[in-house]
């Protein structure tokens, strides 16, 4: 769990990187009914994660889009004001937790990039199933 965690805060990093600004971090879905799973993300991204109202968030984004795109709204934010519940839960960063992650991320990192060979590798054979 903590790889997969640690994979997507190499992909919020990357986001900032390119100027984007991200205010809330909410989990939906499967992966969001696990509270352990959502305070080990608060703990590597040292920020609060937000677990959403809504269990088909995807679907509502979906829909948002639609009326926003058909001019049902006038605009993204107007229609997340009157269609988005409020969260149920926030996790918040557990101090103790964060120290270790802390630790613990650049030498994920250093594995990731020392086996980016390997995974080309399995990219290649993979490809062949076809």
């Amino acid at each position: 769990m903590e790889g997969v965690v640690f994979a997507l805060k190499d992909s919020l990093e990357i986001v900032a990187q390119l100027g984007v600004d991200c205010r809330k971090i909410i989990a939906s879905g499967g992966g969001a009914k696990s509270d352990v799973w959502l305070q080990i993300q608060a703990d590597i991204f040292e920020r609060e994660v937000y677990k959403s109202a809504s269990d088909e968030q995807a679907s509502l984004g979906a829909a948002i889009t639609a009326a926003v795109g058909t001019g049902y709204f006038e605009n993204f934010e107007t229609a997340c004001e009157q269609c988005v519940n409020q969260p149920q839960k926030v996790f918040y960063p557990k101090h103790e937790n964060v120290a270790i992650y802390h630790k613990a991320y650049p030498i994920f990192r250093d594995i990731y990039t020392h086996n980016q060979e390997i995974f080309a590798q399995i990219a290649s054979t993979l490809s062949k199933l076809d």
